[in-house]
C-alpha cells in the first residue's frame, strides 16, 4: 500500500511515481522540483461556493427531504395530467422521489464540473451556481480568472470545450446550453442567425473578450446536466436527469434530433474519441451503447445502480465505468470493429479501496486519460485518515485492463473533498490533473512520468 499523506500535508505533484507533498505555503521544494521540469507553476485558483441545483418543474432539489419529494409527486398528480397519464408517471416519479436517486444526482452533478482545453493549458470550471471560471496558465503574467456569466446562464451543471473550434466553451444550465467564444481584436465571433451577442469579461493582455455566441434551448426548460461533443465538434449531445430523451445538436445546421429509449432520466453521456459510439447512462440502472453510423443501440442493465462516471480510451476499444453502489468498476471491451455493438463487460476490482473502506465504500468521481495510463478516483467510506483522498492508479492492458495503485492526493485543507476532476493530456512529460475541492479552490497537480507508447486496445475475448 502506498504511503498516505498525513492530515495537515497537501499533495503537490507526482514525480516518476512518487507523490510529493508540502506542509505550508512556504514549503516550496516540491513546487520547485516540477517547475524545473515543466518550466511553469500551476497556482491554486479560488472560486465561489457552489450550491446544488434548484427545484425544476416538480422535480425535487438535492436538499429535499423524503416528505418534500412525495409532496412534489402529489403536486404533479393534482395538475393537468389525466388519470391514465398519472398511472404511467407514478413509477417514474417514485424512482426520482427517493433519497437514493437524489444521492445519485449529487454524485453525477459535477462529473463535468471542470474541463481542459485540448490544445492549450487553459482550464474552465464551475464557480458558484451560475458562473464559470476560465484560467489560462499560458498567459505571460499571472492574472485573475475570467468569469463567464449571463442572465440566461443559471444553475450551471456541466461544461465542455468544443473540439476544433479555437477557444469555444459550452456551458449546460437551466433551460439550455450557452456557447461562449473568445473573440480577438479585429475579429468578430460568429453568431447563429437570430442570436444577439453578449459581451463577457476581457481575457489576458491581448484585449480579447469572451462572447456568448449561441444558446441552445431545452424544449422543456429543464436543467441540462450532461454534455458531450463528437470529435469533429459539429455534433453536441445534451441530456437531463429529468428527461428520457437526449438531444443531438448539429450546430452547423442549428437543428436538434431527439433520441429516446427506456424510461429512466439520463445521468450522463460520453462520445467516444473517434466518434463511432455514444454512451448513455440512465437513472434506473440501464445504460446503452449507441453506434453513430445508423444510430442503433444495445441495452445493458446494472445490478449495482446507475453508472455515475464513464471514460473511453483513445481508440474506442475500452469504456471504463463506475457504478453508484460499491467499488467494483466495469470495463466494456469492443470485440470487433465499428459499427459493431459486440462488446463484452468484465469487472475491474479495486482491492486497495475495498480494504480502506472495509468493503463498504462507494466510488464518487473518476477520470481516466484517453491514452490509458493514469486513472484517478474518489471514494466514500474510509476513516478520517483516508477521507477526501484522490487515489491515483497506473493502468495497463495485460491483455485486459489492470490497475495498480500509485499513491494518493490530499487536498489543500483538512476535510476538503474533491468535487470534480479532469486531465490535461497534451503534456510531453505526463499529465496535469485538476481537482475542484469543496473548500472552493481549484488545484492543478502535475503527474510527471515516462509515457508508454500508444497501443491498440482491440482484443479478442473468449
Amino acid at each position: 500500500m502506498p504511503v498516505v499523506p498525513s492530515i495537515g500535508e497537501s499533495t503537490v505533484c507526482e514525480l516518476h511515481r512518487d507523490f510529493l507533498t508540502c506542509t505550508s505555503d512556504t514549503d516550496t521544494a516540491a513546487e520547485e522540483a516540477y517547475t524545473k521540469i515543466l518550466g511553469r507553476r500551476y497556482p491554486r485558483v479560488p472560486f465561489a461556493p457552489y450550491r446544488h441545483m434548484i427545484r425544476s418543474h416538480g422535480v425535487p432539489d438535492l436538499a429535499a427531504t423524503d416528505d418534500e419529494a412525495h409532496e412534489d409527486a402529489r403536486s404533479v398528480e393534482n395538475s393537468h395530467f389525466t388519470l391514465k397519464q398519472i398511472s404511467i408517471l407514478k413509477p417514474i416519479l417514485s424512482r426520482f422521489n427517493t433519497i437514493h436517486n437524489l444521492d445519485v444526482i449529487k454524485k453525477v452533478e459535477l462529473f463535468q464540473g471542470v474541463s481542459w482545453h485540448k490544445e492549450r493549458q487553459c482550464v474552465a470550471f464551475t464557480s458558484g451556481s451560475h458562473q464559470v471560471c476560465v484560467y489560462d496558465f499560458e498567459e505571460s503574467e499571472p492574472r485573475e480568472p475570467v468569469i463567464l456569466s449571463s442572465e440566461c446562464q443559471k444553475v450551471v451543471s456541466a461544461i465542455a470545450w468544443r473540439p476544433n473550434a479555437g477557444m469555444t466553451l459550452c456551458v449546460a444550465c437551466r433551460g439550455g446550453v450557452c456557447i461562449w467564444m473568445l473573440s480577438y481584436l479585429g475579429s468578430i465571433a460568429p453568431l447563429r442567425s437570430g442570436n444577439t451577442s453578449l459581451l463577457g469579461a476581457p481575457s489576458g493582455s491581448s484585449g480579447a473578450r469572451w462572447v456568448l455566441v449561441d444558446y441552445l434551448r431545452n424544449p422543456n426548460n429543464h436543467v441540462v446536466t450532461s454534455l458531450s461533443w463528437n470529435p469533429s465538434g459539429r455534433l453536441l449531445a445534451c441530456a437531463s436527469f429529468y428527461e428520457r430523451a437526449f438531444m443531438v445538436w448539429d450546430l452547423a445546421q442549428g437543428i436538434s434530433t431527439p433520441l429516446k429509449r427506456g424510461f429512466g432520466g439520463i445521468c450522463l453521456l460520453q462520445w467516444s474519441p473517434r466518434g463511432d459510439y455514444l454512451f448513455s447512462s440512465h437513472m434506473d440502472g440501464v445504460f446503452r451503447l449507441w453506434e453513430t453510423e445508423n444510430w442503433t443501440s444495445e441495452k445493458w442493465s446494472s445490478a449495482s445502480g446507475p453508472v455515475i462516471s464513464a471514460m473511453w480510451n483513445s481508440n474506442d476499444g475500452i469504456l471504463l465505468m463506475a457504478f453508484d453502489q460499491g467499488t467494483t468498476l466495469g470495463a466494456l471491451y469492443l470485440a470487433s470493429r465499428p459499427p459493431s455493438l459486440d462488446f463484452q463487460l468484465l469487472p475491474v476490482e479495486l482491492p486497495d479501496i475495498q480494504r480502506i473502506t472495509g468493503g463498504n465504500g462507494r466510488i464518487e468521481k473518476m477520470v481516466w486519460d484517453h491514452n490509458g495510463e493514469r486513472f484517478a478516483v474518489t471514494f466514500s467510506g474510509g476513516d478520517d485518515v483516508h477521507s477526501g483522498l484522490v487515489a491515483v492508479y497506473d493502468t495497463r492492458k495485460t491483455p485486459i485492463l489492470a490497475l495498480s495503485l500509485l499513491g494518493f492526493i490530499r487536498g489543500p485543507e483538512p476535510g476538503a473533498k474533491a468535487m470534480s476532476l479532469a486531465f490535461y493530456e497534451s503534456l510531453d512529460s505526463g499529465l496535469l490533473l485538476s481537482v475542484c475541492w469543496s473548500n472552493c479552490v481549484c488545484c492543478t497537480y502535475p503527474l510527471i512520468f515516462k509515457s508508454s507508447s500508444k497501443q491498440s486496445f482491440y482484443i479478442n475475448l473468449p
